[in-house]
């Protein structure tokens, strides 16, 4: 699965926004860099450098597109970096874990990418629509094995992927 896998995040994005699954940059195989604790400086400096960064593990219940109570502050830093850089646009990747029907779980991942950005655009944050894209892959790309609740955990999130090549400080 891991080279089904490569890339697959942003061939997506690139999908969404291009129509064309002609992929420019090469990202590694290991998972997005979470945001968790990471503070607003070290998101900038992830997506230069790896051009995505992950909001994952515990941020959605099993079977829902309702962001948890947790996730306030990842979004605040999230646009903490969206205003740092004024060029960004981003494309919201939602995902899923295996569990139930393939086609009900691309639809919920949508859902998921959908309920982040209607948060960034609303209130406190006011994100311009224009730099958002949301998109759901389902569980086609998963971060952790889906045989047990804490890996099944962090396939539930959502992505964020740089759009723009030339804010990268490395390809």
């Amino acid at each position: 699965m891991k080279l089904f896998s490569k890339g697959l995040t942003l061939a997506a994005a690139l999908f969404a926004i291009t129509g064309t699954c002609a992929v420019a940059q090469s990202f590694g195989q290991e998972r997005a860099r979470a945001i968790g604790e990471m503070t607003d400086s070290m998101i900038i400096q992830a997506l230069r450098d790896d051009g995505r960064v992950s909001m994952s593990g515990g941020f959605f219940d099993y079977d829902s597109a309702e962001l948890t109570g947790t996730s306030s502050e990842v979004l605040f830093k999230v646009a903490s970096a969206m205003a740092t850089l004024t060029e960004m646009r981003l494309v919201l990747v939602g995902h899923t874990d295996s569990t139930g029907d393939f086609n009900y779980n691309i639809d919920l991942s949508a859902r998921r990418a959908n309920a982040v950005r209607r948060a960034l655009l609303g209130e406190p944050y006011n994100i311009a629509p224009e730099r958002l894209v949301a998109i759901g892959v389902g569980p086609i790309a998963p971060v952790a094995s889906n045989l047990g609740d804490e890996g099944r955990a962090l396939n539930r999130r959502v992505e964020f992927v740089m759009l723009d090549e030339e804010l990268r400080t490395s390809n």
